[in-house]
């Protein structure tokens, strides 16, 4: 560039302005190119497994009797867990050990242990993510498998821990994955309502239900986010809502808040939640301990707080 500017006839003295403006531009663009130059680098290093991926899915066969089906299997009794072992592929040991339990219509179940004891592994299997290597997971006496699977998985509903909400309004994110003409305003409300969420949305939101809460519900509290997931999970009207550790990222009073609604639910909802709190499955029916894959313990709080010595461990190192 000096070479050039000269050649054109400027004087030195008029150069140095041009080039300091340049090299300030380039200082402050380094950024910039730092950024592109990672981000080209990352997609060609993604971009064979993106490749993979799409193969797959181009490749995947849908059974579309399967995916039509409408009807839910009803459940009047109880889901129950016979002689379950799982271990996951090129993997000898079991992750679950002979596991048999019964969870009886519109009780609330919780599932505790410590890390890497099973918890969420088995509710996987109950919602049928994951088959077992061995044993039965049966609805009353109809054992579920692939012909009846997508049926069974129509009566849950599910909130995780960290729960994804998109860049949209509050009713998209509650109707979530519902194209918007066919999402039913009352159901919306009567979700959230459930959720402990409905006075918040009316009071608070300049647009109500159709304020947008940013991408990942960066507008919205911890508390927000979650009850948001609890009402998405409740539009569906689950006859089985499961928690999966949904409440351990919150504070307390948050937490107390959201069990509030959860044990306001209606009579006939069955709940299952996996908890590291204690306070969040002290009011449930029957509790199990998982140790190592196995069912250690059941009862209720009171009754494993005073028999069972590794509840009892289990209660002082987490509360």
């Amino acid at each position: 560039m000096v070479l050039i500017l000269i050649s054109s006839g400027r004087e030195f003295n008029n150069i140095i302005p041009s080039l300091s403006l340049f090299a300030i531009a380039g200082y402050r663009l380094l950024p910039s190119l730092q950024q592109i130059f990672f981000s080209s680098s990352r997609i060609r290093f993604i971009s064979e497994h993106l490749d993979s991926l799409y193969q797959d899915l181009n490749n995947l066969k849908i059974d579309h009797e399967t995916s039509s089906i409408k009807n839910k299997i009803s459940i009047k009794k109880s889901i129950n867990l016979e002689n379950i072992f799982f271990c996951y592929p090129n993997n000898k040991n079991a992750v679950l050990k002979n596991i048999n339990l019964a969870i009886p219509v519109s009780s609330k179940i919780g599932i505790v242990g410590t890390t890497g004891s099973g918890k969420t592994t088995l509710v996987d299997l109950i919602i049928g993510l994951l088959e077992p290597t061995q044993g039965t997971l049966s609805v009353d006496k109809n054992i579920i498998d692939n012909s009846n699977k997508r049926s069974w998985q129509k009566n849950i509903g599910y909130v995780p821990q960290n729960v994804y909400l998109s860049d949209r309004s509050i009713v998209e994110n509650i109707a979530f994955g519902i194209n918007i003409e066919q999402i039913n305003q009352k159901e919306v409300e009567q979700a959230a309502i459930s959720a402990n969420l409905h006075d918040f949305i009316i009071e608070e939101l300049p647009e109500k239900y159709n304020t947008i809460i940013g991408e990942r519900g960066v507008r919205l509290s911890g508390g927000q986010r979650q009850r948001i997931g609890v009402a998405r999970a409740l539009y569906q009207k689950p006859k089985i809502l499961i928690l999966d550790e949904a409440t351990s990222a919150l504070d307390n009073s948050t937490e107390k808040k959201i069990m509030e609604c959860i044990n306001n639910l209606e009579y006939s909802t069955t709940v299952i939640m996996i908890a590291h709190r204690l306070t969040t499955v002290k009011e449930c029916d029957i509790i199990f301990l998982l140790e190592k894959g196995e069912i250690k313990a059941k009862g209720t709080f009171e009754e494993l707080n005073k028999s069972n010595k590794i509840f009892q461990t289990f209660t002082n190192n987490i509360n």
